[in-house]
């Protein structure tokens, strides 16, 4: 019997409901007519493919050897969340040189990815945060008595003023931008001139997209409010 290999491209999320986990894979391959032996370019072990498998692309012009551990962590998380027992990560590397690697589900791997999963959803559950710790720990230095601290001091004031600043005018600009698009629909307007300026309100409708890693999303659409300056023609 003939053995062959197959590549699908995925319509749908492979999606972990016990975990609220999904996954986005470039392909499925799946071997047809009995298992068949890839020889790991990395490790030089034969690993025997049979079934469906995850496929996952990297162009990594940077990085001559095997894939970085994120992209190991990436395709056990697709495996956990597909059920399939294995993977192959397709490099091109530099000088276009491209290679194929094979990993198998591991499941001491995917129980620590189970775990951080867990733990994050806790957090957002919970409304938690993560603790301090966690974060590289700063050491801040008294800059009081330095002898740019008084111009230190007038940037920082400056700084937080101006973010309060935009602040205000972003909520006024919205209530202004309200009121004109309010003013040319009530009198079924769309496009005027005034005081040598071009005032467009135009409905921008935003395409449905399928089921991802993402739920899928409706069409959506809203308004726009576009002022220009009128070029002398």
């Amino acid at each position: 019997m003939n053995k062959w290999v197959s590549l699908t491209k995925p319509t749908k999320a492979y999606r972990l409901e016990k975990y609220r986990m999904a996954a986005s894979l470039d392909g499925v391959l799946e071997v047809h007519g009995g298992a068949i032996p890839f020889e790991d370019p990395q490790t030089g072990e034969v690993v025997m493919l049979e079934g469906k498998g995850c496929c996952e692309i990297k162009t990594q012009g940077y990085n001559d050897g095997p894939p970085t551990y994120e992209n190991i962590l990436q395709v056990q998380a697709q495996m956990l969340c597909s059920g399939f027992k294995w993977a192959i990560i397709g490099k091109l590397g530099p000088r276009l040189k491209f290679e194929m690697f094979v990993f198998k589900a591991d499941a001491d791997i995917q129980n620590t990815i189970i775990e951080y999963v867990q733990d994050f959803w806790n957090k957002v559950d919970n409304n938690l945060v993560y603790d301090d710790d966690q974060e590289p720990e700063k050491t801040f230095v008294d800059w009081t008595t330095h002898k740019t601290a008084n111009k230190l001091t007038d940037l920082v004031n400056n700084h937080q003023y101006a973010i309060e600043q935009i602040k205000e005018w972003t909520d006024k600009k919205n209530v202004m931008r309200d009121s004109i698009i309010s003013m040319l629909q009530s009198e079924n307007v769309k496009y005027v001139t005034i005081n040598n300026k071009k005032v467009a309100v135009d409905t921008v409708i935003r395409q449905a997209t399928p089921e991802k890693v993402v739920p899928a999303k409706p069409e959506t659409s809203h308004t726009k409010l576009t002022i220009k300056e009128m070029k002398d023609e």
